[in-house]
């Protein structure tokens, strides 16, 4: 059974911190009327950071991330050592027109590369995502319908994205009728691009979630509620 749901969504920040990195943006958007957009990488540590990095096609499906390598965006360096304290500057750079109407979706990739010294004992990997914005304007707020949805693994809440406008979910509540506050996923809870759909798992609960709604923060935006789908459907 699906039960209807709503949704409000508050602000993130805009800045990342990976182990041994500082990425900033967060999120890296390239503008129609731009064909580039630039992304700011600095090493705090106290050791050289070898890089290198990569571009890929973000798709989603069956609530996994899939990536492909991307042909129509470059990247410049893609090759770097930035020294400690120091900081390196990418170039992200649409190859041809900018897309009609939705959004984009790309994976800016960062590994740490084994350099001519010792190998540290594990390699570093930080992940951004890049979206490539449209020629057509896009809406304030993406376009999200949340439900629950009761599945042989349990209750699990779906957030769809039908519109043409990424959405970054973090910090997963569910407010219960009586105004109770329950936790569910802290910190990022995950993206739903867009025309995609993704769900995530929910702890069991006698009344099945009936009655309440959901709350999550939402990058760069304020509070926002979403309209539940259509009607239940057994």
């Amino acid at each position: 059974m699906r039960h209807r749901a709503w949704l409000s969504l508050m602000l993130f920040p805009a800045l990342a911190r990976a182990e041994g990195l500082t990425v900033s943006p967060i999120t890296v958007r390239v503008p129609a009327g731009e064909p580039q957009a630039l992304v700011r990488v600095v090493n705090p540590g106290d050791s050289p950071w070898p890089a290198e990095a990569r571009l890929y096609i973000w798709r989603q499906q069956d609530d996994t991330d899939q990536l492909e390598p991307a042909a129509d965006l470059a990247l410049s360096p893609s090759h770097f050592d930035i020294a400690p304290g120091g900081e390196q500057r990418l170039r992200v750079v649409r190859l041809g027109e900018a897309p009609a109407h939705d959004e984009r979706a790309y994976r800016l990739v960062i590994e740490q590369r084994r350099g001519d010294g010792p190998a540290p004992p594990a390699l570093l990997r930080y992940s951004a995502p890049v979206f490539v914005l449209p020629s057509a304007p896009l809406p304030t707020r993406p376009l999200l319908a949340a439900e629950v949805i009761d599945g042989t693994d349990g209750a699990r809440l779906r957030v769809s994205n039908p519109g043409p406008l990424h959405a970054r979910l973090a910090d997963l509540v569910f407010i219960d009728a009586g105004g109770q506050r329950q936790a569910l996923h802290p910190d990022l809870a995950g993206y739903v691009l867009p025309r995609q759909a993704r769900s995530w798992p929910l702890p069991a609960r006698a009344d099945g979630y009936l009655g309440g709604r959901f709350l999550a923060r939402l990058n760069a935006l304020g509070e926002a509620e979403l309209s539940a789908p259509g009607p239940a459907t057994p």
